[in-house]
């Protein structure tokens, strides 16, 4: 799981998303941050901080969820939501 943008909207300021890879597949998330297009590095990287922080603490409790259960036969679809 990673924070990531895709591109930029119409306004200029860039959506966040959570990226979730499993198996080799990806799937995105959308949160409810944008980012300026000062805060977006190539490839996507987010570097604003606040929103960062943000989706550490998103990705967190999803892992700390996903450590209790046995998702061993689920697929991406079954992990995103």
């Amino acid at each position: 799981m990673k924070p990531v943008v895709q591109k930029p909207r119409k306004d200029g300021f860039w959506a966040v998303y959570i990226r979730f890879t499993f198996d080799g597949r990806c799937q995105f998330w959308k949160t409810s941050k944008v980012v300026s297009s000062q805060n977006v590095k190539l490839k996507s990287e987010i570097t604003d901080p606040h929103v960062l922080s943000f989706c550490s603490s998103l990705i967190l409790q999803w892992v700390e969820k996903l450590n209790h259960v046995d998702y061993s036969t689920w697929n991406l679809k079954d992990i995103v939501e």
